[in-house]
């Protein structure tokens, strides 16, 4: 096969060297002279399909010239400069795109690459988009209902319309904290720096945050 190709590369280049302007005499002859040893040295039967593929891809080749050329009749040169600088930047950009996706899928496999590309389009990205807001609302509601179920107190999304007396404040405060875990010093599991076993110190860390009640330690 890697002989096949070999051979109808180098006989295109040769039957085509009539029309290479400027072509070095010599060096088409040594390439000529080089392909004709690689075609010799090949099986009958490969020598036939590559003189039946050179035909094949010549006469391709001859067609597309020609409506190339048909297509370009009455163009001035201008024109014809424009039409192959904006072909030259589309190859470019066609490139780049098919670049990228090949690093794209080296870096993180076919499957995923696949998968990536078919979230992208709008039916599938649709269903997604609506299967993560199914779970966002099961979840959503699981919250709510471990967090404020059995609690007198409702959830608030928003700031109340008429302000809280500090008395109602601190009952909802209450109410809310009745679902916690209760904290005892000495007897209570729960243990670290936050939850330092010593009620008098909790006593200091009050009062020294009362000092920089007013700070914003973002901006310290």
């Amino acid at each position: 096969a890697i002989g096949i190709a070999i051979g109808i590369a180098i006989g295109i280049a040769i039957g085509m060297q009539g029309q290479v302007m400027g072509a070095n005499a010599d060096a088409m002859r040594a390439l000529k002279s080089l392909a004709q040893g690689v075609i010799d040295s090949l099986p009958e039967n490969y020598v036939q399909a590559i003189h039946l593929a050179q035909s094949r891809i010549q006469v391709t080749l001859v067609e597309a010239m020609a409506k190339f050329d048909a297509s370009m009749s009455g163009k001035t040169p201008s024109e014809v400069a424009c039409h192959v600088a904006l072909l030259t930047l589309a190859s470019c950009w066609i490139l780049r795109i098919l670049s990228k996706a090949l690093d794209i899928t080296i870096e993180h496999g076919a499957l995923q690459s696949i998968l990536a590309v078919l979230k992208r389009l709008p039916i599938v990205s649709g269903i997604v988009r609506k299967e993560k807001e199914k779970i966002y609302k099961k979840l959503q509601g699981q919250v709510h209902a471990q967090r404020y179920g059995s609690c007198d107190v409702p959830k608030f999304t928003a700031l109340p319309q008429k302000a809280f007396t500090f008395k109602q404040v601190f009952k909802t405060i209450d109410a809310i904290e009745g679902k916690d875990m209760k904290f005892s010093y000495g007897k209570s599991p729960l243990s670290g720096a936050v939850y330092f076993p010593n009620a008098a110190h909790a006593d200091f860390q009050t009062q020294v945050y009362a000092h920089f009640v007013n700070t914003n330690p973002l901006h310290a």
